[in-house]
């Protein structure tokens, strides 16, 4: 969102794809998984106590998701240092892109869940108030992790949005 909004000519579309704008003291509570922090959670836990604490959750993952991909989520997530998880968090716990967000000139393509933790009605209302050309599409997930759950679905959007701008056909070879 910051490059698009301080660099609009190196793009030529964006797709957010369960980006929030910013993040509310309700996800930051989920993420913090009973501590005061996320940064505490991380530093007492470790990043694969907290990954199955958080990402092995029933309620990250619809139900029915397969305990494999479960099991993949978790382990990816507990390869990262927990301090460069918790230097992230420090960072995304006060940005806000709302002010940066009427500087899009790029279309947008906005994918995301239905009713994510993550990307509230608030957020989505900020995007739908700030981009000028933003199209929003929902799939079918509660969850945040779309991109997991539905990698087909966001990349046949994706290049079906930026083919209308770049004049190239997108179809299977």
């Amino acid at each position: 969102m910051a490059v698009a909004a301080e660099h609009p000519e190196r793009l030529r579309t964006l797709t957010f794809i369960s980006s929030p704008v910013f993040q509310d003291q309700k996800s930051q509570d989920v993420y913090a998984a009973g501590f005061p922090t996320r940064e505490e959670a991380l530093r007492t836990l470790g990043t694969r106590l907290w990954a199955e604490k958080i990402y092995g959750a029933a309620d990250f993952f619809p139900t029915g998701t397969d305990a494999g991909l479960r099991h993949w989520y978790v382990d990816q997530i507990a390869r990262t240092d927990a301090e460069v998880l918790c230097g992230l968090n420090g960072l995304l716990r006060h940005a806000s892109a709302k002010d940066l967000l009427p500087r899009i000139q790029a279309p947008v393509l906005g994918l995301y869940p239905t009713a994510g933790l993550l990307t509230s009605n608030e957020q989505e209302r900020l995007l739908r108030e700030g981009i000028r050309d933003l199209r929003l599409i929902h799939l079918p997930s509660a969850s945040h992790a779309i991109l997991t759950l539905y990698p087909a679905t966001c990349a046949t959007h994706l290049l079906h949005f930026a083919a209308q701008y770049d004049g190239t056909a997108c179809r299977e070879a």
